[in-house]
């Protein structure tokens, strides 16, 4: 009997304490079931004890059950069944698989629609808001949204719904932060019009707890390579679901020659752990083509951007490079299998195999002496619904190059794309510390 009292003390010794998800008298219960001393007793007293211990035992398990049931939270290991992990920005994508999503469940009806919040995530740089559409008639029409913190209007803007009876829809209203604004006790106004009239409104009231981590500070962090030419990162802002950097870029005069109004300046951004394996991110979010065109039609000899990316993790440094790429240059794909070939600018790029492994899927690519004539940000894989998807990471092998993506479903199904990049400015890379 001593020996199952000792074996039960184990096992509630074993248990670890919810901090965030028990409430404070399970919390306190437990503990003092932890410190309680086991005195020597009779052998029926010892009896009681261990049969109130298998009690206490069951009772416990039964709350901690249901607290991680009843979570407020969007629980890391169901993120793929997140809608802001589904339809989000990759920086929303990092903290819904990290669990930091808040659970909803508001609903409002109008005119034989209905709208439901379901998800919503707040820090200091955003608030996104994860939304379903049921309806039981056609929806053809613009969608305006208007949000509201303390009684003040924030934000507004609109999208367009084109939805069939009985479909329905999800996605993700996203708010940036705006400065100088207290965020919380939100309004939330949609309204949907069609045939230049109001055929439905919804209003939500609500409120969402806020990740305080942040970090802004001036970098001051700019590439060495003369006054004709150079890369400059003036400012960082780093959130648990965004870096926002500020940034200006010099470009020489042959340089600005080759540039038109159909292209875009873009940032990606490289991390190196102490495996070799450097993670890429790409800019989801920066100034558009005409701002560059502008400023090429003024005889500006630089650009300013501001550009938001996916946020590192575990790193105490990154990399980060410009460049500039037509949006006209076609894709070019080829089947994902062995021994399919792209080329660029002279550089043949060979598929030595495909495998998954380790929850993604790996690529490995026959290492060549012209292959720095590849973007490997702008090598994506393209899925059977001609969704493209960015490269993950890659690491540099003694006689190949491995690039990962994410688990895409049927490899028979899936291309390897490449749109080529103009000018990859890697030679005016700053590297940041975080």
């Amino acid at each position: 009997m001593e020996r199952l009292s000792r074996e039960l003390k184990n096992e509630l010794d074993a248990i670890p304490v919810p901090k965030d998800m028990l409430d404070a008298t399970v919390r306190k219960a437990l503990e003092q079931g932890r410190q309680q001393h086991w005195k020597r007793i009779g052998r029926m007293q010892k009896f009681k004890m261990s049969i109130a211990s298998i009690l206490v035992l069951g009772i416990i398990t039964i709350l901690l059950q249901a607290a991680l049931l009843d979570s407020n939270q969007v629980q890391g290991q169901n993120y793929h069944e997140s809608i802001i992990f589904r339809h989000g920005d990759p920086g929303l994508k990092i903290v819904a698989q990290e669990g930091k999503i808040e659970k909803h469940s508001m609903q409002q009806h109008s005119d034989g629609v209905s709208i439901t919040l379901s998800e919503a995530y707040l820090d200091k740089g955003k608030l996104a808001v994860g939304y379903t559409v049921k309806t039981n008639r056609s929806i053809e029409g613009d969608v305006m949204v208007q949000l509201s913190a303390g009684g003040k209007n924030l934000w507004g803007g609109g999208t367009v719904w084109s939805i069939k009876p009985g479909e329905g829809k999800q996605g993700v209203f996203d708010f940036p932060k705006l400065d100088g604004v207290e965020w919380g006790d939100f309004d939330l106004h949609i309204e949907l019009v069609e045939d230049h009239s109001t055929k439905g409104e919804w209003k939500f009231s609500f409120d969402v707890p806020e990740q305080s981590e942040y970090k802004s500070e001036k970098v001051d962090a700019k590439s060495d390579t003369g006054e004709e030419r150079w890369y400059w990162v003036k400012n960082m802002e780093l959130t648990p679901s965004l870096l926002k950097l500020k940034t200006t870029l010099k470009l020489s005069e042959s340089e600005r020659s080759v540039l038109n109004d159909s292209m875009i300046q873009g940032t990606v951004i490289y991390m190196k752990d102490g495996s070799g394996m450097v993670k890429m991110h790409r800019d989801f979010r920066s100034g558009s083509n005409q701002d560059l065109y502008e400023a090429l039609k003024k005889g500006t000899p630089y650009t300013q951007l501001e550009v938001d990316l996916a946020p590192p993790r575990d790193v105490e440094s990154i990399t980060v490079v410009p460049f500039l790429q037509n949006i006209k240059n076609e894709s070019v794909s080829v089947p994902l299998q062995e021994g399919a070939t792209l080329a660029s600018k002279g550089a043949v790029l060979k598929l030595m195999g495909v495998a998954e492994e380790q929850g993604r899927m790996t690529i490995r690519i026959q290492k060549s002496n012209k292959l720095e004539n590849f973007a490997l940000h702008s090598l994506r894989v393209k899925d059977g619904n001609g969704d493209f998807h960015d490269p993950l990471s890659y690491v540099i092998k003694d006689s190949y190059l491995e690039i990962h993506y994410p688990r895409l479903g049927d490899m028979k199904e899936l291309e390897l794309a490449y749109q080529e990049v103009d000018l990859y400015l890697d030679d005016l890379a700053v590297e940041i510390e975080l």
